[in-house]
């Protein structure tokens, strides 16, 4: 069964609200932008293992995207991980596209798009050190340590691999291979069975801690240098105003009635959840205090408290 889904991160949710309120003049632009690429890219080739693992579900346990404490302030990132009676196999998704080249199997690994060749880590060598740390993590739990296969999953559909010749199947494959992967591993003899999969199960469940960043520190972002306004859906211009409670684009004219919540939700991710008519007005760039409580009334939670000014609670 799926024990834990994959779910859209809320990094790369914070990461595509800051790119959508970062001047591209900032310094930090740039980064801001590939860091948002290369999530993009992880999380979509992670969502295309889903529909092939659905076939094992009656079999497996499943588990899509966890981060698991293996000490203090130090976590292990895994994209899959699958545990039967027969065993357990940790999975590395990548989602790069051209010429994957391989000469030796824990050597560089070289990857060539569009005529340009570049060096890149051997996913190998990373999958194997998210195994030293899933065993860690087992040992500090007293569990018993199982025998862990390892594998790398090229997801995008123009992938193509070059890898060193071998009499076994390879341990980096196309995700075409998964159910043959699964297959082999999960009904091989040769694995050691785990007397009670649930004991890793419940411990795993309890553990996951999904990745929180601070995202405007992380990138030296200042709030006021976040851009205001409400985002138009068809071309992507803050450019939208308000008009007889009704959202219009002054640059492609297009209306909307609820452009502001994904607004809202921006100012969440990058700000927190609570906000004030005043910084409401100003992110929205509504000048009506009585227009913006209108909006937050359907979208946020009234606070009125003794100590403070009143605030809102956005999306309790």
């Amino acid at each position: 069964m799926f024990q834990k889904h994959l779910q859209e991160p809320q990094h790369l949710r914070k990461l595509q609200a800051l790119c959508r309120r970062t001047p591209e003049t900032h310094p930090s632009y740039e980064r801001i932008h590939a860091d948002l690429k290369a999530a993009a890219a992880g999380y979509a080739g992670e969502r295309l293992l889903t529909y092939p693992l659905e076939r094992f579900s009656n079999q497996l346990h499943i588990f899509q995207g966890l981060r698991l404490p293996v000490a203090a302030h130090h976590y292990v990132q895994i994209d899959l991980l699958l545990i039967s009676e027969q065993g357990m196999a940790i999975g590395e998704v990548k989602h790069w596209r051209g010429d994957i080249q391989l000469n030796d199997w824990y050597g560089p690994l070289y990857r060539t798009y569009f005529d340009k060749t570049e060096l890149l880590p051997n996913p190998l060598l990373q999958v194997e050190e998210q195994r030293e740390g899933l065993l860690d993590y087992f040992n500090r739990h007293s569990l018993l340590l199982p025998e862990i296969e390892t594998f790398v999953i090229f997801t995008h559909r123009e992938a193509q691999l070059r890898l060193p010749p071998t009499t076994n199947l390879p341990k980096i494959f196309l995700k075409e291979r998964l159910p043959q992967m699964i297959r082999h591993h999960f009904t091989s003899s040769e694995t050691q069975p785990l007397l009670h999969p649930h004991h890793y199960t419940n411990q795993i469940l309890t553990d996951h801690k999904p990745l929180q960043i601070d995202v405007l520190q992380k990138y030296q972002v200042k709030c006021e240098d976040l851009l205001p306004g409400v985002q138009c859906a068809s071309c992507c211009n803050l450019s939208m105003s308000r008009t007889q409670g009704v959202w219009r684009c002054l640059h492609c004219h297009t209306s909307q009635a609820d452009a502001h919540v994904t607004a809202l939700r921006d100012y969440q991710l990058l700000l927190g959840s609570h906000i004030t008519n005043k910084d409401a007005r100003h992110f929205l760039q509504v000048p009506s205090r009585h227009a913006c409580r209108r909006i937050l009334l359907h979208t946020a939670t009234h606070v009125q408290t003794p100590s403070k000014r009143p605030y809102y609670r956005l999306f309790s």
